[in-house]
C-alpha cells in the first residue's frame, strides 16, 4: 500500500555499492527502516544527500506490514539541517542518537512527530543558540513518552530518579539528584518549553545534568543503550 507521509531521516548504512538501510520517522507509520537502492549512479532518480541526519523530507511509501524492511517510491526535501555552528551540529548529533535510542514504535503519533518537527526547525535557525536546547528536549520527549518527571519541587529537596519526582529526604539509593542539581531540573521541568527559553547553569551543572537524565532514560526505557555522542557534546559546550 501506497502512503504520502513527512518523515525526519534519523540514519542510513551502506548496505550495498548502490544501496543504504535508512530510518526514518514518519508521520503516517512511526519509525521505519527503509531499503533505498539504486543511490550512487550518475543517473540515480535518488541521490544520498536526500538522507542527511534531522533532513525533513515528504515522502510516497510502499509499505507491507509483515516486511521488515519498506520501500520509498519517491522523496524530496523539505529542510535540509544545514546549521554550520559547531555547537549545534553536537546538539544535532546528541538528538539525533536519542531518537534513535528511544522511539521504536512503529505507529502514527502526529503529537510526536510534531514536537520532533518543531524541535529540528528550531535547532537549524541560525539566528538562535541556547546551551540548554538538548536538555529541554530531553525532558519534553520525557513528557511524550510518558515518563516526564513531576512537577513538585520545593526548595531543598531531592530528585528520586526511579520514582520519577522530588522528595524531601535523600533517597536510599544512588538514582537520584541532590538539591542543587534537582532545582535546575525543576526549572527545565517548569519551563513552557518553547525552544528558546534558557536556564542558567555552568557548564559542570549542565554535564551533570546531562548524564543524570541519560540514566533516567535507561531506568524507563529498559532497552536503551549507550551513547556515544555525549562526550562531543560536553567537550564542546565546556
Amino acid at each position: 500500500m501506497l502512503y504520502h507521509s513527512r518523515g525526519i531521516v534519523i540514519s542510513y548504512i551502506r548496505y550495498s555499492d548502490s544501496s543504504i538501510i535508512a530510518k526514518i520517522y514518519t508521520e503516517k507509520l512511526g519509525m521505519l527502516s527503509f531499503h533505498v537502492r539504486g543511490l550512487f549512479g550518475a543517473r540515480s532518480r535518488i541521490k544520498i544527500a536526500l538522507f542527511g541526519q534531522l533532513s525533513l523530507v515528504d515522502t510516497v511509501i510502499d509499505y507491507k506490514e509483515s516486511r521488515g524492511l519498506q520501500y520509498i517510491r519517491e522523496i524530496r526535501t523539505l529542510q535540509s539541517f544545514g546549521a554550520t555552528d559547531m555547537r549545534k551540529t553536537a546538539q544535532a548529533l546528541f538528538i539525533n542518537e536519542l531518537i534513535l535510542r528511544s522511539i521504536r514504535e512503529q505507529e502514527c503519533n502526529p503529537e510526536l512527530f510534531g514536537f520532533l518537527t518543531d524541535a529540528v526547525i528550531a535547532l537549524n535557525d541560525e539566528d538562535f543558540f541556547s546551551a540548554d536546547f538538548h536538555l529541554v528536549f530531553m525532558i519534553r520527549l520525557m513528557g511524550m513518552m510518558g515518563f516526564r518527571p513531576r512537577s513538585n519541587y520545593a526548595p531543598g529537596h531531592y530528585f528520586d530518579m526511579t520514582e520519577g519526582m522530588f522528595c524531601a529526604a535523600k533517597p536510599l539509593h544512588n538514582y537520584y539528584l541532590a538539591p542543587g542539581l534537582a532545582e535546575k531540573l525543576s526549572r527545565i521541568i517548569d519551563i513552557d518549553c518553547t525552544f528558546h527559553d534558557r536556564v542558567m547553569a555552568s557548564a559542570e551543572e549542565r554535564r551533570q545534568l546531562l548524564d543524570r537524565l541519560i540514566d533516567y532514560f535507561k531506568i524507563n526505557l529498559p532497552e536503551f543503550s549507550d551513547l556515544r555522542s555525549p562526550e562531543v557534546l560536553h567537550e564542546v559546550l565546556s
